[in-house]
């Protein structure tokens, strides 16, 4: 018998990846849809013309079949929404970023913890790539050495015109680094397996005075509570020409190890094209290209697995709570940059 599932929010395309990430295990069924939206809901509609319509969100959240609920919806509505799931019986599945206030944080935790509910982080640019879990469990078993630093680097094209609203309102967006640095924090966490600690971060508007709330830059450094260190970086400069939405990477320093995963696109090869690289170089052997395409992504597998069995093999609540909780604070203590002069 199929797990049923339901989606409330439709605010950012990453929903569409969660849902066809359950479909695709063969194990979940869709059944409602909640957006107050008329032409996102018509767009997934059209996509999944079986989908209920629900009028109400209640209606999503008093259906006792309903198991888990997907959401990507407007950044500061996700940490109130999960509440609500968890209270409500639900398991819940957010996208990135998963909160926009350290006490939305916090209310999650209570509510998990007395619930016994699972939340799910989607750090989609983490999750779905099978490099990412090789190195993490290259790391486990010693192959690779010590974690030492980490640089995770998120540049991201704007294409401002086609950009909602809030996008450029900062208390429903949340800023940059809790948005799109989201991701290299998570990876931080899960690469160098030690608690992250925020040292100096910095965010700004350097070239968009149109849109006089957004942060167009952020950048921090961080270290480990086992003494790695960290920086991280994520923009909207990424040239619209480049044929990617930009390009992702990360780099991670061992005592022995050199890796670096090129992750949407390896510009600097005429053959690579989409889907980037993992490159890893070693004190006995020069610089490899680790082939991977045979591996499956078993992330929407883990997580249905979590659901049944009370495991944790998708991603840690741990993880997802204390990437959350040091971005919110870089965020936060972030030194304000001016525009760029002309």
């Amino acid at each position: 018998m199929a797990h049923v599932f339901s989606v409330v929010g439709l605010n950012h395309g990453h929903i569409y990846g969660q849902v066809k990430g359950l479909l695709d295990t063969g194990k979940w069924k869709l059944k409602h849809l909640f957006a107050e939206e008329d032409d996102l809901r018509e767009a997934f509609v059209k996509r999944y013309p079986d989908v209920i319509v629900a009028e109400h969100v209640d209606q999503v959240l008093e259906d006792g079949e309903v198991e888990l609920i997907a959401s990507a919806s407007i950044n500061a509505h996700r940490g109130p929404l999960a509440v609500q799931a968890l209270r409500a019986g639900k398991h819940f599945f957010v996208d990135k970023p998963c909160v926009t206030t350290l006490e939305q944080m916090e209310e999650i935790k209570v509510a998990v913890e007395e619930t016994g509910l699972k939340w799910f982080a989607f750090f989609g640019e983490m999750l779905t790539h099978v490099g990412v879990k090789w190195v993490r469990q290259e790391l486990e078993k010693g192959n690779l050495g010590e974690p030492v630093h980490f640089m995770g680097l998120g540049p991201h094209t704007l294409r401002i015109g086609g950009r909602p609203d809030w996008l450029f309102d900062r208390a429903l967006h949340g800023g940059i680094l809790n948005d799109i640095a989201s991701h290299q924090i998570a990876q931080f966490c899960y690469w160098m397996m030690q608690d992250p600690i925020p040292q100096f971060s910095r965010v700004g508007n350097l070239h968009h005075p149109q849109k006089p709330e957004f942060e167009d830059f952020g950048d921090a450094t961080l270290m480990g509570s086992k003494g790695a260190t960290g920086y991280i970086r994520a923009d909207w400069f990424t040239p619209e020409g480049l044929p990617a939405f930009g390009d992702i990477r990360q780099q991670l320093i061992t005592t022995d190890t050199y890796i670096e995963h090129r992750k949407t696109i390896d510009i600097g090869d005429p053959d690579g094209g989409r889907g980037g690289k993992l490159i890893v170089t070693r004190m006995d052997k020069g610089p490899e290209v680790i082939d991977l395409s045979d591996t499956p992504m078993t992330f929407f597998d883990d997580l249905t697995d979590d659901v049944e069995n009370g495991t944790e093999t998708a991603i840690a609540f741990d993880l997802g709570y204390k990437a959350s909780k040091a971005i919110l604070e870089m965020q936060r203590d972030a030194v304000r940059l001016g525009p760029l002069e002309e």
